[in-house]
């Protein structure tokens, strides 16, 4: 599947379901077997060890998620292999993050995972991971070399694991997910990806925000809530559309919606490039904002009718100020996760 085909099915996967649980813009599936993965076992896991002791602990570099640009860089090693295998608090969630970022343990993907892929595009498997068949899991999915990267959130009293793997080139896409500790393992609840043409960016608050082009015409972003169990549901998702490329408003509008997109109607409704709409969606109700029309008068009939179908599909037409306050992300704005590289991509070769 080509780099375009993935950008476009995960730009399109946003703003509909951004807050699905295992993929705000990232999925799962089932083929009904979960991938098999070898126990690391004592030798593995002193490897390992050694692996971090000898050299990821060489140097830490804290980041953001913010298209992968580095934010800040420190040289001091931490002062002990504790430091990164947990944040020190000795509670049974932060012994169990440690051990599975030496690789001493493992995770299980959510349900949710199961069959998202088919939907949209071929993700993560459902399935069993330790941190190394994780990664690799992550390289064959996006065909990318990807620094390691960690970190912690806590969400309504609990700490959840952030694992990042980040792109080395910044035209692919990099993979988040956040693991939960549900008292007897590991759980991989939500991942969402950024790069190429998109963002993200973890607050510490709970609250993701994604956004990115899909194409000359059409932009936006999303906020997603995650729980103390490490799943995201979507707050509300704002798109901006030039010209006919705001028909993909119809498919937001249920069966009624898909319908007249099906039969063409009020599809390449205009060829003016003036014409401008805002889009909100949250709960179940769309908002529209058509803010700028076309100045041909042939052009800017054809936008009115489809704004008036938009209306009779189900879809409540506002002033740009009322969406200038629906869409008001402030609220939702805290400083970002830090991130702290674990270890270094590995260019030995080819991925995928």
């Amino acid at each position: 599947m080509t780099v375009e085909k993935r950008i476009i099915s995960c730009l399109i996967a946003v703003s509909l379901t951004a807050g699905i649980a295992g993929c705000g813009i990232g999925g799962g599936s089932d083929n009904g077997n979960a991938p098999a993965v070898e126990d690391t076992g004592k030798q593995a896991a002193a490897s390992e060890t050694e692996k971090l002791t000898d050299s990821a602990l060489s140097e830490t570099m804290e980041t953001v998620f913010e298209t992968g640009t580095e934010q800040s860089l420190s040289t001091e090693p931490p002062a002990a292999v504790s430091d990164i295998l947990g944040t020190g608090s000795g509670t049974d969630a932060s012994s169990a993050y440690g051990r599975f970022l030496s690789g001493e343990s493992e995770l299980v993907t959510a349900e949710s995972f199961k069959g998202l892929d088919e939907e949209y595009y071929m993700g993560l498997p459902y399935g069993t991971y330790d941190l190394s068949s994780l990664r690799d899991a992550v390289a064959e999915l996006e065909m990318v070399h990807a620094d390691t990267k960690y970190g912690y959130i806590t969400v309504e009293g609990k700490e959840l694991l952030v694992i990042r793997f980040e792109s080395t080139d910044d035209s692919l896409m990099s993979w988040n997910g956040i693991i939960n500790y549900n008292g007897e393992g590991l759980e991989l609840n939500y991942s969402f990806e950024d790069g190429y043409r998109s963002y993200a960016k973890l607050y510490d608050s709970g609250y993701v925000e994604y956004g990115g082009s899909s194409g000359a015409g059409a932009s936006g972003y999303t906020i997603t809530k995650l729980d103390g169990n490490g799943f995201g549901s979507l707050v509300f998702s704002l798109n901006e559309y030039y010209s006919s490329f705001a028909e993909s408003i119809l498919y937001d509008l249920g069966k009624a919606g898909e319908a007249a997109a099906a039969d063409g109607s009020y599809m390449g409704f205009t060829d003016g490039d003036d014409f401008f709409v805002r889009e909100y969606v949250a709960d179940g109700q769309v908002l529209i904002s058509p803010e700028v029309y076309s100045s041909d008068a042939e052009n800017k009939g054809k936008e009115e009718a489809f704004i008036a179908k938009l209306v009779e599909l189900g879809a409540k037409q506002v002033t740009k100020d009322e969406m200038d306050a629906f869409c008001d992300e402030k609220q939702y704005v805290s400083p970002e996760v830090n991130l702290t590289l674990l270890e270094k991509a590995s260019q030995s070769g080819p991925v995928g």
